[in-house]
């Protein structure tokens, strides 16, 4: 928890004098409650909710996916890593099976999902060397139209044109930024117009907002017109001359007629070795065109009709392995990254091959089968092209062609998946340890999600959630916590669901996690802002957000004020995002403020700045600030951006009695917290659930230790609270306990396990080095657990403690470690179970 020097101790008990009430225990008290007001356009106040104890519940998750099979993020550890080949990486994902082979003629059949139900079906050739059903007749483009069921008629065109290519309209306008009110249906037109022919990427809704201008704009440079951004007669007339174009001034002949489907568009072309830009290409309703190598069938099924792709297995995974992963993989590691490029490849191959859907087709082009993209894009049938191919891919795909994994004679469905945390799920191949999943640039390895216990318990129906816990599925074919289901009580009953039903309503990225309820510590009447940047407006913007949703019902009133690009003092970068503004117009007497404020503020004035900031504070009466420092991840010139500014605010708190500082950059700057960081300031969702959470432990600190309001002048008294996952208990020894200040190699500690609220372990460091993956000390569920653990002391002189679920932890000192032993008296140096611990 943060430090309160003697002066702001003084500082704080005169004040407790004025004989409020600040704290009382949850078990004390029953709260007459108002619901959660919120506002999109400023500070959002909270009263205190009615709901049953639990606020939040925290999920502790492994994986992106299902955890079957290979982890994608694995093999690329495997083989970056750890220099293993495909081979092995294949062995190690899919025991039980052995590398086989087929064919490189295998062909495969793909549904093309985003052609579902076209009545009419068209395809390009930029060769002209389309046909369909076996003609020998070349053409440029072919459309097929159905007349009634299982019957079509065949077109054939004699230009590159897609069949609705010249059926687009524009309107005269003039149509202005913001001018969606008035006219919306022709802001379609032109949003429409500008995707087909200009690759803009607008979203088609009518509104005439800022990305519409920019790419008018970008329609206007390209067309030799004055680039302003409004829509007129020459715009107009330019696009039309555009459209007119595209169409060549194509002339369609019918070529076939009453045809029993399916039809069959093919080219002349060679499938494997024809440029990914030559090969047919598929017309979208809106004219861009994906080109496919091989076949396109058109056929009426029961369901409508359907788009089908006929290629051979080797083409198709051009297509996919880009798709599902990242071809510049294969540059990793001095080349070694190929080795997951070929394993996916083989993996792919397997899976794709295995797949059995549809009566018309084996497997589709979207997640749910594997995603497939076809040879190449383009935004229409007369625009240049997109690759989707890459040459990394390709090779990956030729290094390992026709080969499989089988078992028993047969292809296995090798299933994978993005990640799978430090162990597979299991299933239909042994569940295996999964160390190389823990690789840089892998999100997903472990995550943290805070969900707002009121919507739980609105969408299973339970009133009130009372609790909720993942327990072990005895029905599992799974592993560990692949294999957990969830348990929810409620004020109006109680749910059962599976871990999928659960990830699937809240979005979450798997199904392996636990949850720990998180419930309302304390309650207080002390009043409570808080003051942000875009990183606070991710854990502040609505009621449901991490620490708003953490902090219900904790004070009577909560004002909740963050605002994306604000500074402390407005500079002329961050016109109407003053801080200081805000903190002006806060209730007077406020008894908290955190503060959460520095990134865009310029170091060499930041100093200043918090003055300001204080002084302000100050006339409001403002009981207690904490300051949240920032991150100092960030560099410029290989020095941190904000370590200067981290500098200033810690000088200042030496200034102003009621100023403490949260070390968010200490807690959050180890390797294993790369993925709470989206670029090193702004946060993950993970990061925001664990920025979210370490907050609330602080602010829940300050105020049940006498930081706030009346603590030691109040009744009711402190709370314990136990460490929590992904906030690592930080302490140190150094001249306490018999141990010196200076000389220390190492200590020698008694670490125990209290009643933790799952299965798992604590882990034990030199705060100054990466957490290790080992445990030291191994618990059950409400166990009491001990060990002796030797940590050796780095420059910090701080020890940390983790836990995989939340857990009382006891740490007494046994001794040091010098050019010898030396033992002292034992002493308990931390007790989570007496009040709040350091963080």
């Amino acid at each position: 928890m943060p430090v309160l020097t003697p002066a702001k101790r003084f500082w704080i008990r005169t004040k407790q004098s004025r004989g409020r009430l600040a704290v009382t225990s949850i078990a004390a008290v029953l709260v007459t409650t108002t619901a959660v007001t919120t506002s999109s356009t400023g500070p959002v106040s909270a009263s205190l909710s009615g709901e049953a104890g639990v606020v939040a519940l925290r999920i502790d998750g492994v994986g992106n996916g299902h955890g079957r099979g290979m982890s994608q993020w694995g093999a690329y550890g495997w083989a970056v890593n750890e220099a293993k080949s495909w081979q092995w990486i294949l062995d190690h994902y899919y025991g039980g099976t052995t590398l086989g082979a087929v064919s490189t003629s295998t062909r495969v059949e793909v549904r093309l999902t985003a052609a579902d139900g076209y009545g009419t079906v068209g395809v390009i050739s930029k060769t002209g060397k389309a046909r369909w059903n076996g003609n020998s007749t070349n053409s440029h483009a072919l459309r097929a139209v159905e007349t009634s069921t299982n019957r079509f008629d065949v077109y054939s065109a004699n230009a590159a044109v897609c069949p609705n290519a010249a059926t687009l309209t524009v309107p005269n306008g003039p149509l202005l930024l913001r001018d969606s009110a008035n006219n919306p249906a022709h802001v379609r037109d032109v949003q429409t117009f500008l995707n087909a022919f200009d690759s803009a990427g607008l979203s088609v809704d009518g509104d005439f907002g800022p990305l519409t201008k920019t790419a008018v704009q970008h329609f206007q440079g390209g067309a030799n017109l004055t680039v302003d951004g409004e829509w007129r007669i020459d715009e107009a007339n330019a696009a039309r001359a555009v459209i007119s174009s595209a169409g060549q001034n194509a002339s369609w002949s019918k070529v076939g007629s009453n045809i029993t489907g399916p039809v069959t568009f093919s080219t002349t072309e060679n499938e494997s070795s024809a440029a990914s830009y030559n090969v047919l290409g598929l017309c979208s309703g809106s004219g861009s065109v994906t080109h496919y190598r091989g076949q396109i069938e058109v056929h009426d099924t029961s369901d409508g009709n359907r788009v089908v792709n006929n290629v051979l297995v080797e083409n198709y995974l051009r297509g996919v392995v880009p798709k599902e992963v990242a071809a510049s993989w294969g540059s990793a590691g001095g080349g070694a990254g190929m080795n997951a490029l070929r394993a996916q490849s083989v993996a792919a191959r397997s899976y794709g091959l295995t797949q059995s859907r549809y009566s018309y087709a084996g497997t589709c082009d979207t997640p749910s089968c594997q995603v497939y993209g076809g040879a190449a894009k383009r935004s229409t049938a007369s625009s240049g092209h997109t690759a989707v191919e890459y040459s990394l891919t390709d090779q990956a795909i030729a290094d390992t062609a026709g080969k499989v994994r089988k078992k028993n004679g047969a292809i296995v469905s090798t299933e994978f998946s993005a990640s799978n945390g430090p162990r597979t799920a299991g299933g239909s191949y042994p569940a295996v340890d999964d160390p190389a999943d823990d690789v840089a640039g892998n999100p997903n390895h472990r995550w943290t999600r805070m969900i707002d216990a009121d919507l739980v318990a609105s969408r299973y129906g339970l009133g009130g959630l009372v609790t909720g816990v993942t327990v072990a599925d005895s029905g599992s074919l799974y592993d560990g916590i692949w294999a957990n289901k969830v348990v929810l009580d409620g004020t109006s009953g109680d749910r059962t669901v599976s871990a999928w039903d659960f990830r699937n309503a809240f979005g979450l990225p798997a199904p392996g996690f636990t949850i720990t309820p998180i419930t309302r510590d304390v309650l207080s009447d002390d009043t409570f802002v808080f003051i942000g940047d875009s990183v606070g407006t991710g854990i502040t913007s609505s009621a449901t957000d991490d620490l708003r949703a953490l902090l219900e019902g904790v004070y009577p009133t909560s004002v909740f004020d963050a605002v994306g690009g604000r500074c402390t003092v407005e500079p002329p970068s961050c016109i109407g995002l003053d801080g200081v503004a805000t903190a002006e117009s806060i209730p007077v007497g406020t008894d908290l403020v955190v503060v959460e404020l520095g990134y865009n503020d310029n170091p060499s004035t930041f100093g200043a700045e918090i003055d300001q900031m204080m002084t302000a504070l100050r006339a409001r009466e403002v009981g207690l600030v904490a300051w949240v420092n920032m991150s100092t991840r960030r560099q410029s010139g290989g020095s941190s951006i904000y370590a200067p500014s981290n500098q200033a605010l810690n000088s200042a708190a030496a200034r102003w009695t009621e100023l403490v500082v949260l070390d968010w950059n200490s807690v959050s700057d180890d390797r294993a917290q790369d993925r709470w960081y989206s670029d090193n300031v702004h946060l993950t969702t993970t990061g925001q659930a664990e920025f979210g959470h370490w907050l609330r432990n602080q602010i829940l600190s300050l105020t049940t230790t006498g930081g706030v309001g009346g603590g030691s002048g109040g009744s009711g008294g402190s709370s314990s609270t136990k460490v929590q996952p992904g906030v690592p208990l930080r302490f140190s020894l150094l001249g306490s306990g018999g141990v010196p200040e200076s000389g220390v190699r190492a200590v020698s500690l008694n670490v125990t396990a209290v009643d933790p609220d799952g299965d798992g372990y604590l882990t034990v460091w030199a705060c100054g080095s990466a957490r290790p993956e080992t445990s030291n000390v191994n618990y059950a569920a409400g166990a009491v657990e001990p060990n002796a653990v030797v940590v050796p002391v780095d420059e910090t002189g701080e020890v940390c403690v983790s836990t995989y679920a939340a857990s009382h932890v006891l740490v007494d000192v046994m001794g040091w470690y010098s050019s010898g032993f030396e033992a002292v008296t034992p002493s308990r140096s931390i007790d989570s179970r007496s009040g709040p611990v350091p963080r």
